[in-house]
């Protein structure tokens, strides 16, 4: 909105911005420009006001209200297993299992955790395991991921004025990466 947080309400994580707010997505789409959003936005739909003014989540304008005005070209709130707001990314979920990771949340379980020595698993959600590798190669992770879907995006979109709301996870909570960055920086050198 290009507002300050106590002037339009939406004060935290997933908490709605209402369905009257103009973001910078409404405002451009009028001039015939491609507004997108690929990443994470921790964005929750103000459903109450939606289903006040008759606005169905799965049409066209209940889609851009829902995001904030931006298309979901593709969102990834990288959401804790235990978390219940937000969108998991099946686009990423399927894209690791292509890959050989079968688990339920690869996100959590391969892109950020570790493992020790015996094969256990170690959380990327605690601090302790930050020094460990993320099971995940590079190319793997979330951010090279994303990134190469926000050119999917760029490419796609052509001639066609756009605008990219490109977020990453990274650096986030959970503070784990894959090689080589996991150990390129010592803890005394901070």
């Amino acid at each position: 909105t290009g507002r300050y947080v106590s002037s339009h309400g939406s004060t935290w994580n997933n908490v709605p911005l209402k369905v009257g707010e103009m973001t910078l997505g409404d405002h451009l789409r009028p001039l015939g420009v491609r507004t997108a959003l690929c990443g994470k936005t921790h964005m929750s739909a103000d459903a109450e006001g939606m289903k006040r003014l008759g606005l169905a989540p799965d049409s066209t304008i209940g889609a851009l209200v829902s995001e904030c005005g931006f298309e979901p070209y593709e969102r990834d709130d990288g959401l804790h297993p235990s978390t219940s707001y937000g969108k998991r990314n099946k686009a990423y979920d399927d894209y690791m299992k292509d890959r050989g990771w079968e688990d339920e949340n690869p996100w959590d379980s391969v892109a950020n955790s570790g493992e020790d020595a015996d094969g256990n698993i170690l959380s990327g959600w605690f601090l302790d395991n930050s020094d460990a590798k993320a099971r995940a190669s590079d190319e793997e992770s979330e951010t090279p991921y994303i990134t190469r879907r926000a050119m999917d995006f760029i490419q796609e979109a052509g001639d066609t004025p756009w605008c990219l709301h490109l977020s990453y996870i990274k650096p986030h909570w959970p503070y784990i990466v894959p090689e080589p960055y996991h150990d390129m920086y010592p803890p005394e050198s901070h």
